[in-house]
């Protein structure tokens, strides 16, 4: 765990709220031509462009904070805009799109290369990151597997547990878990305040929440806080 950076130069920060501003608006805009393509959605409102643009803005700041100008700061800068267009395609439609995971997976690989490659990462570092993919994969896979059993119901989607996988690629298997288990708690709070609202807990289980949002949150607290 680590602290913010209280040197970091006010102007990055600016920067970087600018910076993520643009790139919030651009990540909403692909998700919004991902779910048009699917024959999903017509159009958008603006605000949830401004919305988009806001979110990153302060995500991109607050990285700026905690990390200051850095290669990580780019890199995890890009995931936060993934995991921002990723969020919003889940809301449409309930899926999280193999190209985002993809595209995640690729800006985590190629910083952990020129890691390596500059000597700025030991290889203690990927090995985790790589066996911490595969623990948490294998271990959401028998997890899942028990509980659908059990409940006859499928209690995960894929999208959602390949998220996770690249979750624990960023952040290694013991805060890949972390990511699980907060994602859980934000979700099981966000369906009791909506049964809360609708005033029958039916309605909120009828309605299966999308859960990649849940993971993205948990994915950028984890970022802050490591």
């Amino acid at each position: 765990m680590g602290f913010a950076n209280p040197l970091t130069p006010p102007a990055v920060l600016v920067l970087a709220g600018l910076i993520g501003a643009g790139a919030g608006g651009f990540a909403c805009y692909w998700a919004f031509r991902y779910v048009a393509a699917h024959g999903a959605q017509g159009a958008w409102p603006r605000v949830r462009f401004l919305v988009s643009g806001g979110a990153s803005c302060l995500a991109l700041a607050a990285l700026a904070f905690r990390y200051g100008f850095s290669v990580q700061l780019l890199e995890l800068g890009c995931f936060a805009a993934i995991l921002l267009s990723l969020s919003l395609t889940d809301l449409e439609m309930r899926i999280i799109p193999n190209e985002c995971l993809a595209l995640a997976a690729a800006v985590r690989l190629a910083y952990l290369a020129g890691g390596c490659a500059s000597g700025a990462l030991g290889a203690s570092v990927v090995f985790d990151c790589l066996v911490g993919t595969v623990a948490v994969g294998a271990f959401l896979l028998l997890f899942t597997g028990v509980v659908n059993r059990m409940t006859g119901t499928e209690s995960m989607g894929g999208g959602d547990l390949k998220l996770y996988c690249v979750a624990a690629l960023y952040f290694g298997w013991a805060q890949g878990l972390a990511v699980v288990a907060l994602s859980c708690l934000i979700a099981l709070l966000a369906a009791a305040v909506l049964a809360l609202r609708e005033r029958r807990v039916a309605a909120v289980r009828e309605r299966a929440l999308p859960f990649g949002p849940f993971i993205s949150v948990a994915c950028l607290v984890v970022m802050l806080a490591a």
